[in-house]
């Protein structure tokens, strides 16, 4: 009996190491000739007029720059610029306030937002695009910094009829702690492959909300932000009913500069626990998928049941070095982001943090964000505990 058990385990366990391969070489071929040599589309002559939005609660000492930066776009057309919170305490608003001073004639506002609903990101969202007087909305994070070709990347692609939402994946602005380090290994060498392989096959329904932008038409033909009031994924809503109405949701071979979180390793954990949970809320069943995406952990797990045999411990180095190598070529060939020559030695650190957190995910409903405590519901709705 034992024996058997045994047998299957391994079987099991090898052929989810085989599939991980599988996935993390082509999930590399995608991005590798989808990011390598890309050009931003054409602007049209006039620019359009674009509304760019930032809801934030809460400030740290990046938050200045990250909200200077979208002063300095090299853009041809209007800008309108709109920064949101929920409180007039709220630490963000003097510093809003002191950018307002310095650049009067950039179009700055900054407005309070309603608390109408469980997520309290799209209440602040809600309530600033009442405000805009552009028909282009591009929505971004509190701590993305943007370069000054953003809009000549963004605007053309948000342009076509075809598309209904526009995104692009965050690169890693160096910080010293080790949840940032491992925040920004996951969003370039797990998250980015596993896009760029949906994108090229299956296609994709769903957006990442540090930067993601929709046609005022698109917005409103799903009725915005009223829609999804409760949802904790507000990005994948606001693609995903683009992508019902009949439109293309796109990922950019652009990354945004991001600030990543200055957090140790329990924070890092829990906020990658928190991103799969959200995944499973919303997509179930592809979420079972993503067990074929850590080959380097499932190859670990082989050789612990296994461990007294060479071969195991030498698929753990075999796979080891592929998950290295490829991520190394990446970064170095087509992201030019040097995540992983800065913090390599991390990279199956987070293998093993995503497979436990894909396992955990399972096993429980509430999830912590930004220090409260919510029940996440079937379909993925918030309902807050006390």
């Amino acid at each position: 009996m034992l024996h058997a058990l045994w047998l299957v385990a391994t079987l099991a366990l090898g052929a989810l190491t085989l599939a991980g391969v599988a996935s993390l070489l082509l999930g590399w071929r995608a991005a590798l000739r989808y990011f390598r040599g890309a050009q931003p589309g054409a602007l049209p002559d006039p620019a359009p007029p674009v509304t760019i939005f930032k809801a934030v609660e809460g400030a740290d000492e990046d938050t200045c720059e990250a909200f200077a930066s979208y002063l300095r776009l090299d853009y041809p057309g209007r800008v309108e610029y709109i920064i949101g919170t929920l409180r007039e305490d709220d630490p963000v608003v003097p510093i809003v306030r002191s950018l307002q001073a310095a650049h009067p004639d950039a179009g700055l506002k900054l407005v309070f937002g309603e608390l109408v609903g469980a997520n309290r990101k799209t209440s602040i969202m809600r309530t600033m695009v009442q405000e805009a007087t552009t028909d282009l909305f591009i929505f971004t994070d509190g701590d993305v910094r943007a370069e000054p070709d953003l809009l000549r990347w963004l605007v053309p692609a948000t342009l076509d009829p075809s598309v209904g939402c526009v995104s692009c994946l965050p690169a890693w602005i160096p910080c010293a702690s080790v949840g940032g380090k491992l925040a920004a290994l996951h969003y370039d060498f797990v998250y980015l492959p596993q896009w760029m392989l949906a994108q090229q096959t299956t296609g994709i329904e769903w957006a990442i909300g540090h930067t993601m932008t929709q046609r005022r038409e698109v917005f409103e033909a799903y009725g915005g932000f009223d829609a999804f009031l409760d949802a904790l994924a507000d990005d994948y809503e606001f693609a995903n009913r683009s992508f019902r109405l009949g439109y293309r949701c796109v990922v950019l071979p652009y990354l945004v500069e991001t600030f990543m979180p200055v957090e140790g390793l329990g924070a890092s954990v829990r906020r990658i626990r928190r991103w799969l949970k959200t995944i499973r809320g919303v997509r179930p069943k592809p979420f079972v998928g993503l067990a074929f995406c850590y080959p380097f952990a499932w190859s670990l797990v082989l050789a612990l049941v296994n461990p007294t045999a060479p071969w195991a411990w030498a698929t753990v180095a075999t796979t080891l070095a592929l998950r290295l190598v490829s991520a190394l070529h990446l970064d170095e060939t087509a992201l030019r982001t040097g995540t992983v020559r800065r913090a390599w030695w991390l990279l199956p650190v987070i293998d093993l943090i995503n497979l436990y957190a894909y396992l955990a995910a399972f096993c429980s409903n509430t999830v912590w964000w930004a220090g409260r405590k919510y029940r996440l519901l079937p379909g993925g709705a918030l309902e807050p505990v006390e």
